[in-house]
């Protein structure tokens, strides 16, 4: 509802989830820092990743991606039951799209929206809280639409 979660995202490789446990351990790890308690075990959310990929490797093939996001919910006082939301999807890798990037070359532009700075929040921390970067990649895309956004990071005064 606030933007309060974490996630990570994994790359299918034959069929099977590329280094699910080490990323479940960052979402954990990001959980934690952001004070969400996970509300299932990491080893059903694990089974749970693993089912969302076999049936889509089915669909799709091997090009995609799965991710688990985990949210803080809706608080009791908006209505919601104050409990996490898990979602766990997946989607095709977006090859076509980002071929010409390859090909081609791509145009970079740098938006006048920065990066949250690495005092603010820790850069370790997948947070779903990601407006900055929506508001500069339309910012960009506005501009150029086969463009993408450099971001600057601030320097930290002394």
């Amino acid at each position: 509802m606030r933007g309060i979660g974490a996630y990570d995202t994994e790359r299918i490789f034959d069929g099977r989830v590329f280094k699910l446990r080490e990323h479940l351990e960052r979402l954990w790890r990001s959980l934690a820092y952001i004070r969400v308690e996970p509300p299932l075990p990491m080893d059903e959310l694990e089974d749970i990743s693993h089912e969302v990929a076999r049936r889509n490797v089915e669909i799709v093939d091997d090009d995609i991606w799965v991710s688990q996001r985990i949210s803080a919910g809706t608080p009791v006082e908006q209505g919601g039951s104050g409990k996490p939301t898990v979602i766990v999807e997946s989607l095709p890798l977006p090859f076509a799209y980002r071929a010409p990037f390859y090909r081609d070359g791509v145009k970079v532009v740098t938006p006048t929206v920065r990066r949250t700075p690495p005092w603010s929040l820790s850069p370790q921390v997948k947070s779903i809280d990601l407006l900055n970067i929506w508001v500069a990649d339309h910012e960009v895309y506005d501009l150029d639409p086969r463009a993408w956004p450099v971001f600057m990071c601030f320097a930290k005064s002394r």
